[in-house]
């Protein structure tokens, strides 16, 4: 069975949102592993840095296997390559992520990817994603990986599902990015550059 991943935003020693975090690890084992005895994520991250903001890298199976920490600076985002997908495929965050670096070697000069299944959004590739329209944010209803941020968005009621098309996409104002160490980063006016067939 694979190794499978959780990635912390550590900002001066405190793990951010790790409720949600230990319920995302917690169910996975439930899922893939028939575990049922919880595992205490608080306590695999007593080294964690005291000052700055890191990344917490957690990789585990049935049991946590290691726990790294690296610095972290948010990076530019601003020009999203669209690309059409339809068999990739990453319903749990997986440590192997072949499948969309192999997507994300297509970008080109852009910053990032959109993962376009069957004709409507899913993810970036480190990212869920959100658009503005008809005044209020939107996130795919099928994303590749239901992340932490983005259920606990919708849990909050400050985000809602449905499915977002190539024009709702070029057409919208601006999009967030969401990720644990990103939370929720809008970017305005977004540059799209459509890929081509190969």
């Amino acid at each position: 069975m694979p190794l499978l991943l959780e990635t912390i935003k550590i900002q001066d020693g405190h793990p951010k949102t790790l409720d949600w975090h230990t319920a995302r690890l917690n169910a996975t084992r439930r899922q893939l592993f028939n575990q049922s005895i919880p595992l205490d994520l608080q306590a695999a991250l007593t080294h964690a840095p005291q000052s700055g903001t890191y990344r917490a890298r957690v990789i585990y199976d049935q049991n946590i296997q290691s726990v790294t920490y690296i610095p972290y600076q948010v990076p530019h985002y601003h020009c999203f390559k669209i690309i059409e997908d339809s068999s990739v495929h990453y319903p749990y965050k997986y440590q192997d992520r072949t499948a969309l670096n192999r997507l994300y070697e297509r970008r080109g000069l852009a910053d990032e990817i959109i993962i376009f299944k069957h004709n409507l959004a899913t993810d970036i590739t480190i990212a869920n994603l959100a658009i503005w329209l008809n005044n209020q944010w939107i996130t795919p209803e099928k994303p590749l990986l239901r992340g932490t941020v983005r259920e606990r968005l919708l849990a909050q009621q400050q985000l809602v599902t449905g499915n977002i098309t190539m024009n709702d996409l070029l057409n919208s104002p601006k999009l967030a990015m969401m990720n644990a160490l990103l939370e929720f980063h809008i970017i305005e006016q977004p540059q799209f550059i459509l890929d081509s067939p190969s």
